[in-house]
């Protein structure tokens, strides 16, 4: 008989994450200098430089990620999407920037028995969603047809006023003045899986 599931992650630490990452919407970004091509501070002349989008060849080769998770922060005032798509089967995960691939690192596999919510697809949420929008794609996408839970994380402080957070079948969605901030799916791991 298999041994029943159990949600490794509690939901308390997957609210922890997703606050940090609504304080950092807040926060002003580093001022350290990342290497472009021609002037390094030159930051307009990156943001025109040809997009990349490696997330497309990513899926159509290996598939739906077994789990991912997605922050879209602002850098000098523009949005910047980052992604980090884990295949546990393969043991690797892939790290994107703005659908750039820009890093790709091994990974341990989890235990037999593992659920995976590889029924949602990442590049379904798009930067600039609402709160509306994602709820009903959450919901469609679920197997079990689940309704998100909406969670107002304003009461959190000052620095979670217009934060909300979705959770539904296995996963967590967090907005911040009804716009997407972060995505996260959750695996489900056999009790007693490391």
């Amino acid at each position: 008989m298999k041994k029943p599931l159990k949600l490794r992650v509690p939901l308390t630490i997957c609210l922890f994450a997703l606050s940090a990452v609504l304080l950092a919407c807040n926060a002003s970004a580093p001022k350290a200098p990342t290497p472009v091509a021609g002037d390094p501070d030159d930051l307009q002349a990156a943001l025109r430089a040809e997009v990349v989008d490696d997330r497309p060849e990513v899926l159509a080769t290996l598939g739906r990620p077994d789990a991912f998770d997605i922050s879209i922060v602002l850098v000098e005032g523009g949005k910047v999407r980052m992604e980090s798509w884990r295949y546990y089967q393969f043991g690797t995960r892939v790290d994107f920037v703005d659908g750039e691939a820009i890093w790709t690192v091994a990974i341990e596999p989890l235990p037999d028995g593992t659920l995976f919510a590889a029924w949602y697809d990442p590049l379904a949420f798009e930067t600039g969603m609402t709160g509306a929008e994602i709820a009903q794609m959450v919901a469609a996408a679920s197997p079990a047809g689940a309704a998100a839970l909406v969670i107002d994380l304003s009461a959190g402080g000052e620095d979670l006023a217009g934060g909300t957070a979705l959770i539904g079948d296995q996963i967590m969605v967090g907005l911040y003045q009804d716009e997407l901030v972060y995505v996260e799916t959750v695996a489900l791991m056999p009790e007693g899986g490391d």
